[in-house]
């Protein structure tokens, strides 16, 4: 879901996610652009940014029809830091900072684009306000910080080694014609963009965002395909698991024993412990045998999604888990840093908890998204919720359904 933020007199569009698709750090060093391009002695030398990398590498992967005859890339990207740190304050546009599109298909917006979503009103009521922390695209009063709205909306200054989450913006083409009415339940549409599914079709033929619907201890729950990893559907659960409860990771703060599947991870009351007794079984007695094992990457990651994250395969968006080190397979998990919808989702910050990821940021601490939706490290002994992933075999089908959040695939064999 996409929400319009400027229509320019060409009639290309400027959009942006209506919520956070994940949460990364901006960068793992302080001092350092969205992009950078500049001339050296040796030649050209480009630095990019997680975010720059994560946005126009792994999530544009995921888009259905992410070619130019969707994405505008005549236009461009506005990453100048303002004279002040007012944020009605137009940034320059200066030719260091202004970034094309063909380099940058997918942006973010900057701090000015977002006070214009609510420049009429107050910034917690503006439209674009969705009560958690994230990343707007230019830099702050240094180097160091990047534009961020906080949890109430508001603007301010953030250091780019913290995580925060992300919302793409991209720029559609003008002349495409819109199906629908604009609203949430009927969003504009355009009707190349989009694949419909037939019965019968296996459900890794489709794409990361759309719905299934399961039944768990009587009680339907929403998943969401997050990817298609070695042909396998790995969905994630829209709601946390077992009534909002908070469960240890493990129950030792002992780094060489803290992985998922091990040692104290296994004990009693820890989340490993429940999912694997209680939800995953439930899951089971329903649904048979349409979910599978899965290989899991349970390594440290510090602030480099990369590091945590699979590699994309050269066609489609199915994506290959061949790391070496520190994996396991596993019947059921968390999602992990930098993974799509790995953050905060349909729930605002009074009704969200903290919840665990599935790998560390450093051998003696793991990620944690915090419920005012950015990260933070966190002992394993703690207490946090969790949303747990699946994966379905390939020769799942389905049955009916749209994939949308109002008509949600159902699934079977």
């Amino acid at each position: 879901m996409w929400r319009i933020t400027a229509i320019y007199p060409d009639g290309a569009m400027k959009m942006i996610t209506d919520n956070m698709i994940t949460l990364i750090a901006f960068n793992a060093k302080r001092q350092v652009n969205y992009y950078t391009k500049a001339d050296e002695t040796n030649g050209i030398v480009e630095s990019k940014s997680y975010m720059f990398q994560w946005l126009n590498e792994d999530f544009l992967d995921t888009l259905y029809n992410n070619g130019t005859d969707v994405i505008d890339t005549t236009k461009y990207w506005n990453a100048t830091m303002p004279s002040n740190t007012t944020i009605s304050t137009k940034p320059a546009e200066t030719e260091a900072t202004m970034i094309p599109t063909t380099t940058s298909p997918v942006g973010l917006l900057n701090s000015y684009e977002y006070y214009k979503s609510y420049q009429n009103t107050s910034f917690s009521n503006g439209y674009l306000n969705i009560g958690y922390c994230w990343w707007l695209l230019n830099h702050y009063d240094t180097l160091e910080k990047v534009w961020r709205v906080k949890l109430d909306g508001e603007g301010s200054g953030y250091y780019t080694t913290n995580a925060h989450g992300s919302r793409p913006s991209i720029y559609l083409k003008s002349g495409i014609s819109l199906l629908g009415s604009g609203t949430k339940e009927n969003p504009y549409h355009f009707p190349y963009d989009y694949d419909a599914a037939n019965t019968n079709d296996e459900i890794n033929t489709r794409h990361s965002g759309e719905y299934v619907k399961l039944k768990n201890n009587d009680t339907e729950q929403l998943f969401r395909i997050v990817d298609i990893e070695n042909n396998k559907t790995k969905i994630v659960a829209m709601d946390y698991a077992d009534n909002k409860a908070k469960r240890k990771f493990a129950t030792s703060e002992d780094s060489a024993d803290t992985l998922w599947g091990s040692g104290t991870t296994t004990d009693t009351n820890t989340w490993y412990t429940y999912l694997n007794n209680t939800y995953y079984p439930n899951l089971v007695e329903t649904y048979g045998e349409l979910f599978d094992s899965n290989l899991y990457y349970l390594g440290t990651s510090s602030w480099n999604y990369k590091l945590s994250v699979c590699a994309n395969t050269t066609s489609g968006n199915t994506r290959v888990c061949d790391k070496t080190s520190q994996t396991g397979t596993f019947d059921i998990g968390l999602l992990r840093y930098g993974e799509m919808f790995a953050t905060q989702l349909e729930y605002d910050d009074s009704s969200a908890i903290d919840m665990w990821l599935i790998n560390r940021i450093r051998t003696s601490g793991l990620w944690v998204v915090l419920r005012s939706g950015f990260y933070t490290e966190r002992g394993p002994t703690d207490a946090s919720g969790a949303r747990p992933t699946v994966h379905l075999k390939p020769t799942v089908k389905i049955l009916s359904g749209t994939g949308t959040e109002l008509d949600p695939y159902v699934v079977g064999l």
